[in-house]
């Protein structure tokens, strides 16, 4: 697992550190999703849907998520793009992008207020 620090060069915002695969999620029986850290995830898993689950299970019930900037308000969420709607989850706006596709890219926030 790489980890990065995100940095703006133009506007020194740092939302902090992020895994570019994103972390890994088991959904419990009441609906939450439990994270799964980095590298015992199986352990997360098998805590969660028991020793026995099958693959099947463990297939539904299972993602990644990412984190999410929010141009709007700087918030940061965290979303399966497979699974949730993408947008932030402080403002509604569905204005941003994902960590993993901000490297080498202008910063918005920093040129609309320009």
């Amino acid at each position: 697992m790489l980890i990065f620090d995100v940095t703006c060069s133009s506007c020194l915002f740092s939302p902090g550190t992020f895994a570019r695969e994103g972390s890994m999620y088991v959904v419990d029986d009441d609906g939450t999703r439990v994270r799964c850290m980095h590298p015992l995830e199986h352990k997360a898993i098998e805590a969660v849907l028991g020793k026995d689950a099958g693959v099947d299970i463990v297939k539904r019930r299972t993602g990644r998520q990412h984190q999410w900037l929010c141009f709007r308000c700087s918030g940061v969420s965290e979303l399966d793009s497979q699974v949730d709607r993408v947008g932030c989850a402080l403002c509604g706006s569905s204005v941003g992008r994902f960590f993993y596709d901000l490297d080498g890219r202008p910063c918005p926030p920093a040129e609309r207020d320009r």
